[in-house]
């Protein structure tokens, strides 16, 4: 299995410079949005409902509605909540933005942002999005050129942010994803990093607001999910597939990150 951690945007339509989703999560646990991701191109958030954490560029932000977020270029980012959320994604191919004289990989904007301005100039670019006026991708183009030009200029520092822990980060978060259904300690992934454990441990904390065992337990947990979902093979084994070798240990940790048993899971599908 390979780790995916760096995220690779394929734009369906050339002449549309995004890709927009609609995210609605509903659930009675926690969540998360594959934390540990980056990717090249910047990543627009805007809340509509519910309440969660973003953990972005080594620091935690608490989001809520009409909350907007940005994930900068190349930075390390997750969400997570407990009792769901509502949001639109809109990522920025970072080639159209730089062709347009905005070179993102040299601008550090404004994690979060709340302003009025920014959530309108946001929503119209969605708007536009549903819009079936011939002049459609023309209105787009100038929508996401007005809401990116207005951050740069009111939400951008001068220097683009440094965290130095994200590279070895990323490093563990992709051996964690390649090798969750393994046996393996957090000396093991130190090593595998080429890291003190100690300060291994710190930097992720940092970075993605977890700890790497809880990291690790998220990790297999998820997956566990999914293949309980499809129903090929039991609870234990689902479990042994996802690296955990004890059931009870299991069941608990299923618990306390997804938010109600693995049993409760088989049922309800």
């Amino acid at each position: 299995m390979s780790p995916r951690i760096y995220e690779v945007h394929n734009l369906a339509d050339r002449e549309l410079p995004l890709i927009f989703h609609h995210f609605q999560l509903r659930t009675e646990g926690s969540f998360s949005t594959d934390a540990g991701n980056w990717h090249e191109n910047v990543e627009l958030l805007y809340f509509l409902d519910g309440d969660g954490i973003v953990c972005c560029g080594g620091r935690e932000y608490a989001v809520h509605p009409d909350d907007l977020l940005l994930v900068n270029s190349h930075e390390l980012h997750g969400l997570f909540s407990r009792n769901g959320m509502e949001y639109y994604c809109l990522i920025f191919d970072s080639a159209f933005l730089t062709a347009n004289g905005l070179q993102v990989e040299d601008i550090c904007f404004e994690t979060l942002v709340r302003s009025e301005t920014a959530s309108q100039l946001y929503l119209d670019v969605v708007r536009e999005l549903g819009s079936t006026d011939p002049y459609r991708l023309m209105a787009i183009r100038a929508r996401v050129l007005l809401l990116m030009a207005w951050l740069a200029g009111n939400h951008a520092g001068a220097e683009k942010r440094q965290f130095a822990g994200d590279e070895n980060v990323k490093l563990a978060i992709g051996y964690i994803k390649a090798n969750f259904p393994n046996h393996m300690t957090l000396e093991e992934i130190a090593r595998e990093v080429g890291l003190n454990k100690c300060y291994l441990a710190r930097e992720f904390k940092k970075a993605t607001g977890m700890t790497l065992i809880s990291y690790l337990n998220m990790v297999r947990c998820e997956n566990a999910r999914k293949l309980i979902i499809k129903g090929n093979c039991s609870i234990s084994e689902a479990a042994r597939r996802c690296g955990f070798e004890n059931d009870s240990y299991f069941s608990r940790t299923f618990k306390s990150i997804i938010g109600f048993l693995p049993s409760e899971l088989r049922k309800s599908v």
